[in-house]
């Protein structure tokens, strides 16, 4: 049956769908093996993200100003350099048109939705860092750097598993970037703000 189910997902998507080009990762539980293909790009692609924890551990520990405005000014650049390089132009060229498409506000929703979740994450990444939160608050804050790692294939399972549409897919998205930041909101709370 799921085969069947990932056979209409790879139907062509449509122009003014955004969410339907996307590959889903429960079609790597099939067993056909060109099933199962379609599956690693999508996993090995968040564990590409993986070696950006890497490279803004790296950024942060190099910048020299202190406390909330080093994670803050990393998550801002980071979202940057990722909207100007993957978005900036479909949505430049797009949005220019004559004619008016929800595509593009969605997608520009998506950008925000991204750039809370680069907060979070880089928040993530400092406060694994600080050496004054306590050994148990360690793996809390590890789990969830997995855990905004792997939130694509979360939200794109959970669209699949309840069919959502686009628009619903977007609170999806919402919903998983505001529960990774409001559990680190008392991780954050829990470092002494003193003593950066």
């Amino acid at each position: 049956m799921l085969c069947q189910l990932t056979a209409t997902i790879h139907t062509p998507p449509q122009e003014d769908d955004i969410f339907s080009s996307y590959q889903l990762p429960c079609t790597g539980l099939c067993t056909h093996s060109h099933h199962i293909q379609s599956c690693k790009p999508e996993v090995l692609r968040c564990s590409v993200d993986l070696a950006d924890l890497i490279g803004l551990s790296f950024i942060l520990n190099q910048l020299t100003v202190k406390g909330p405005i080093k994670f803050l000014s990393t998550a801002l650049g980071w979202a940057t350099a990722e909207f100007a390089m993957t978005r900036l132009l479909p949505f430049w060229t797009g949005a220019r048109g004559t004619e008016f498409d929800w595509i593009y506000v969605r997608m520009s929703l998506e950008t925000n939705i991204l750039l809370m979740q680069h907060i979070a994450t880089a928040a993530l990444v400092w406060l694994y860092h600080r050496r004054d939160l306590a050994e148990s608050y360690k793996y809390v804050v590890t789990a969830l750097l997995l855990i905004s790692v792997y939130r694509p294939i979360i939200c794109q399972l959970l669209v699949f598993m309840l069919t959502l549409g686009p628009w619903t897919a977007l609170a999806v998205q919402l919903i998983c970037t505001l529960s990774i930041g409001l559990a680190t909101l008392p991780l954050y709370g829990k470092v002494s703000t003193s003593s950066y």
